[in-house]
């Protein structure tokens, strides 16, 4: 009894030896790492000399692109504790004036004004050369709503939250044609403004317009029914008949009443015209749409650099692993079970317990 105790202890004393040694083993050297990578150089710098310059000749293939700018100035009512409501958490108690700049974005992404920009045709100076194209050719694209994502990845309108400035950006492989673009941007913007944008005071004008048709013809036919009493009623001034009388008064009264209404409704309608002509949203341009003569795309030395060091990073890590691995194929079949054991037992402990339960009832029962 004691001397199977004692070989117990001896193999509990020699497995723990061996995770010992395993943990010693599995534990990172910097110097054997510095080692491998320098003994296995051209297996790093010859993948990364290769994708690199692959790399580089796409990339030079690549067209640049130039950006048209233009900023335009807030205008409008702003509702300053906007941004505080928006930091809490309340956004829905974000009230816009309908007058205010802070639509424009808006309204520059609809489909209305990007069905405009891609339907024109853009005639353009291009090294010295007329060119006119269209947005289809252009992208290469019929469908519309491909067109559409194809142009919102080109255009930027983008405002700033803190002067309210709104800075619109197109960005093309022509800058004459970036330039068109942005231009037709602004243009339409103005256009929507001017004839399309349905405020509270183009509404109220219109209801007036029709309120004050409708008043109109009412005191015309009140002022005739008047008149023709009157006619048939010549001596009216004179009589002192009690129907005759109360029947004038009462044609009188009517006229009088819609009189007044219609000079009210011809004021209200007056102030309603000119709250119009106000309410429109003015776009005040800092400056027109650049011409842009330096390209903006793509940036190629940092790409190259990322992609190098990307390369660098993944070629090392591979070396370093496929060392590794022969390292390990290369060790006892002793080494590599108790390497494999204590992989498990890490991986699934509580399969492991389990499995360690199960033999020593099985010891027990034998």
């Amino acid at each position: 009894m004691r001397r199977r105790i004692s070989l117990k202890n001896s193999s509990t004393a020699q497995a723990h030896d061996n995770w010992i040694t395993d943990e010693s083993e599995s534990e990172i050297n910097v110097f054997e790492i510095g080692t491998t990578l320098i003994k296995r150089r051209k297996l790093i710098v010859y993948p990364v000399f290769a994708i690199v310059t692959v790399a580089a000749i796409i990339l030079l293939m690549t067209p640049n692109k130039y950006t048209s700018t233009v900023s335009i100035l807030p205008s409008g009512q702003t509702d300053k504790p906007s941004g505080l409501r928006s930091l809490a958490g309340m956004g829905y108690l974000i009230t816009v004036d309908e007058n205010s700049s802070e639509l424009f974005p808006e309204i520059l992404k609809s489909k209305l004004i990007k069905d405009t920009v891609l339907s024109k045709t853009y005639s353009f100076d291009s090294d010295g050369e007329q060119t006119t194209l269209t947005l289809q050719d252009y992208f290469g694209e019929s469908d519309r709503d491909k067109l559409h994502i194809a142009l919102d990845e080109i255009s930027s309108f983008r405002t700033d939250k803190k002067t309210g400035v709104i800075r619109l950006a197109v960005e093309t492989e022509y800058p004459a044609l970036s330039q068109a673009m942005l231009s037709t941007y602004v243009a339409e913007l103005e256009s929507f403004n001017l004839h399309k944008r349905r405020s509270q005071a183009k509404e109220s004008e219109k209801y007036l317009t029709k309120q004050l048709e409708i008043k109109k013809q009412e005191l015309t036919k009140a002022e005739n029914e008047l008149e023709q009493f009157q006619l048939e009623n010549r001596n009216w001034a004179a009589s002192s008949h009690a129907e005759i009388i109360k029947a004038l008064t009462s044609l009188q009264r009517e006229v009088e009443i819609l009189s007044q209404a219609y000079l009210l409704l011809t004021q209200e309608y007056e102030l309603a015209k000119f709250e119009a002509q106000k309410d429109v949203p003015i776009v005040r341009l800092l400056g027109q749409p650049s011409l842009p003569t330096q390209k903006s795309g793509p940036p190629r030395t940092m790409i190259l650099a990322l992609i190098g060091i990307l390369t660098l990073l993944m070629t090392a890590f591979a070396v370093i692993a496929a060392e590794s691995l022969r390292r390990l194929s290369q060790r006892p079949n002793d080494d590599a079970y108790h390497i494999f054991r204590k992989n498990m037992t890490t991986a699934f402990p509580k399969a492991t317990q389990a499995a360690n339960r199960l033999r020593r009832t099985e010891r027990e029962l034998v």
